[in-house]
């Protein structure tokens, strides 16, 4: 549950959309999430989306060296 939480966050602070839950969930938020549906897919588009595997390899990049690559797409060493 707190992994989504900061998913949620982290996606909505990157303006790819927006954060919701149970306790906040009401209609409108539905119709203002619509209404900047345009302004979600071109943040995406403009922005470097980091999918799981680039995640976990500049993780494991890491903790093997100290130091996050500048450039490239670290794989996980198994």
């Amino acid at each position: 549950m707190v992994e989504q939480c900061f998913n949620a966050l982290y996606l909505e602070r990157l303006n790819y959309g927006m954060q919701a839950d149970m306790m906040t969930l009401e209609p409108a938020l539905l119709r203002r999430f619509e209404e900047r549906l345009p302004e979600f897919r071109a943040s995406i588009a403009r922005g470097h989306f980091c999918g799981n595997d680039l995640v976990f390899g500049l993780v494991d990049t890491f903790i093997r060296t100290g130091t996050l690559p500048v450039s490239g797409t670290p794989k996980v060493v198994e």
